[in-house]
């Protein structure tokens, strides 16, 4: 999510800007393709992390697991489309005005998105973070075990406190 976090813009902003205005470039409409291929893959991350904000916000657990994996493959392919704009040198100032105009407006939301789903990510931590922190302190401070003490013939010695060491795991799950 690297990539991600540096704005889209940014990246049409690395590069050489060569072209003065008023001329017109023969690979124009490559330029723009390129671009609209990176603003549908903005829109596809982007709807991703909303919903899995909202998974988050309503405590939808179920369905994180597979928004997390498409998360991740859409980063992916966002970075490498990012990478390419890199590598081929395509500035805002290359592309049409339109083009220029919807890839800047999907830089915002992209932005906006990241913003709300890191938030909601973290307060999910915080509260995952309590709910353990309680269950490990009730299981620490239970009272100790009671059970029936035996002696070597196997008769019953009465009653008495056996400490045994606290074994806990915690599912990573959780």
């Amino acid at each position: 999510m690297n990539a991600a976090r540096s704005t889209a813009t940014q990246i049409l902003n690395k590069g050489p800007k060569t072209l003065r205005k008023g001329k017109t470039d023969p690979q124009q409409q490559e330029r723009d393709q390129l671009a609209q291929n990176l603003i549908a893959k903005i829109s596809q991350l982007v709807e991703c992390l909303n919903e899995e904000t909202r998974a988050l916000d309503q405590d939808n657990y179920s369905v994180q697991g597979s928004l997390v994996e498409r998360k991740n493959l859409l980063t992916r392919s966002y970075e490498e489309l990012a990478q390419s704009i890199i590598q081929t040198e395509i500035t805002l100032e290359k592309l049409s005005p339109e083009t220029a105009k919807a890839f800047v407006h999907a830089d915002k939301q992209l932005e906006s998105a990241l913003e709300k789903n890191m938030a909601s990510i973290k307060a999910a931590q915080v509260v995952s973070e309590s709910i353990v922190h309680s269950l490990r302190e009730a299981i620490t401070e239970s009272d100790p075990l009671y059970s029936n003490g035996y002696n070597r013939m196997g008769k019953k010695s009465g009653y008495g406190v056996i400490k045994r060491p606290l074994e806990t795991t915690i599912n990573k799950a959780l």
